[in-house]
């Protein structure tokens, strides 16, 4: 099963996975970044740290929101998270981005010194967040 009209599905995915980009890239500069000396940036760290947040929260809601769509279209019955590979990868999958998105909150209410350890294990999770993703896109949905 795939979502219909096609065009609807292809934007779906698309937007799934700029979001995921966006999210991980941002990440990634993120953690590059702030070992920089704030006496060398342009901006404060508040202020790219405010910056990325934004860009995170939209990137994740758009995630859920899309994840969500392509789900209820790949999934013939409720039933099929249990009782195939697919419902098992993408319950993995789901598991994977909450833990995720605990730990973004966590990492957002550390001590300054800390949050980049926080944003590490994100990162690290959203690697095989992403590894179970391409598992998933690999099998065939339910039927």
């Amino acid at each position: 099963m795939s979502v219909r009209p096609v065009w609807l599905g292809l934007v779906v995915n698309g937007v799934h996975l700029a979001a995921m980009g966006i999210w991980t890239g941002g990440l990634i500069a993120l953690l590059v970044l702030w070992r920089v000396s704030e006496h060398d940036m342009a901006v404060s760290r508040n202020v790219l740290l405010a910056g990325f947040s934004r860009i995170a929260a939209v990137s994740a809601s758009l995630l859920v929101l899309t994840g969500s769509i392509l789900a209820w279209e790949h999934l013939a019955a409720p039933a099929n998270i249990l009782n195939t590979t697919y419902g098992v990868v993408l319950a993995a999958k789901v598991v994977g981005v909450l833990i995720v998105l605990a730990t973004a909150a966590i990492a957002l209410r550390m001590m300054p010194g800390r949050r980049e350890r926080g944003w590490a294990f994100e990162a690290a999770v959203l690697a095989g967040v992403l590894a179970i993703a391409g598992l998933l896109v690999s099998l065939p949905p339910p039927q």
